[in-house]
């Protein structure tokens, strides 16, 4: 299993890589264009898949999120994801969780290819619109796993 993120998290990693397409579940032709923020030692070395059910994600209701990739080491207990969520420059939402306690996932994750899938509320004060997302995952001794970029469209019911 491998990192949410949102992990989980969550390309190849160092420029000029591609930019990979996150696609957003049952509407193939809706997508969001999600690109690393990360570098060549991240442990993520190549991100295969990134799907976001429901989209648009809805403000409220929970969000999953699986990611499939290749890495270089095990994550291990300890290790981190963080989602922030901006619109535009100003951070209108941010959570970190523990990689290792997420329903579903047993660590240590062996380095290799790997399948993570991860579960989170979005809160209803999250605006409705396009936001800029980060996700970014550390192992337990700080190394960086990932990080990703894109927008995501965001819906109020």
């Amino acid at each position: 299993m491998f990192a949410s993120v949102l992990i989980a998290s969550v390309a190849a990693i160092a420029a000029p890589r591609a930019v990979t397409p996150l696609m957003a579940a049952g509407t193939p032709d809706v997508q969001t264009i999600l690109t690393s923020c990360g570098a060549a030692t991240d442990i993520l070395t190549k991100l295969d898949s990134v799907t976001v059910n429901p989209y648009p994600v809805v403000a409220g209701k929970p969000l999953s999120i699986s990611a499939s990739g290749l890495t270089t080491a095990d994550i291990v207990n300890g290790a981190k994801l963080k989602v922030v969520v901006k619109l535009g420059p100003l951070p209108v939402y941010s959570k970190e969780k523990d990689v290792c306690s997420q329903p579903g996932i047993t660590c240590p994750i062996p380095a290799g290819q790997n399948t993570i899938n991860v579960s989170q509320d979005i809160p209803d004060i999250v605006p409705a619109g396009n936001v800029n997302v980060e996700v970014t995952m550390t192992n337990a001794d700080g190394a960086k796993i990932a990080c990703l970029n894109g927008k995501i469209q965001i819906v109020k019911q």
